[in-house]
């Protein structure tokens, strides 16, 4: 992942637990590529709204909500083709 953008998330401000999706194509994921992340907050109760909304980066965007002023933050974020971490859940 582009250091610049891992720098950028490792910043915002992260619940105990999350979930990530990584966002991709039928031809990336056959390289095992991915070209946009979600992160959200796994212990918000709350799925009304965009309460666990972390941060969504796609489409050189970064979105993320900010929960003092419940509002959606836009900023420019250019977040290349990355390789997807495949190692996460165990086969049975």
């Amino acid at each position: 992942m582009n250091l610049d953008v891992r720098d950028i998330l490792l910043e915002l401000s992260m619940p105990k637990f999350v979930w990530i999706i990584e966002l991709s194509t039928k031809l990336l994921i056959k390289n095992n590529k991915a070209n946009g992340l979600i992160i959200l907050d796994a212990t918000e109760a709350s799925t009304s709204y965009f309460d666990p909304l972390v941060a969504y980066v796609h489409n050189d965007e970064l979105i993320s909500f900010d929960p003092k002023t419940n509002d959606i933050v836009r900023n420019p974020l250019i977040l290349n083709e990355f390789t997807i971490f495949a190692n996460n859940l165990k086969k049975f």
